[in-house]
């Protein structure tokens, strides 16, 4: 994360981004009173890796000429 450290007035954060980014994430959404549905975890752990399975598993590349077809009425 050593980028956001160059940004002028940035707070420079060392850490692997696996760790902080969650953290970050979830004080941010705290301050903007926003709910996080989901957040997710260090692979190492065994909750990272029971979701890093689930991805595995249920996430699905996706086919961008299909997609584009859908929206645009191409190919109906």
């Amino acid at each position: 994360m050593s980028g956001f450290s160059r940004l002028p007035h940035s707070i420079p954060i060392i850490g692997d981004i696996g760790e902080l980014w969650p953290i970050i994430a979830y004080r941010v959404a705290k301050e903007l009173n926003i709910n996080l549905d989901f957040i997710s975890y260090k692979q190492s752990t065994p909750e990272g890796m029971e979701m890093r399975e689930w991805i595995v598993k249920n996430v699905k590349a996706l086919d961008r000429d299909k997609i584009y077809k859908h929206f645009t009425g191409a190919g109906a």
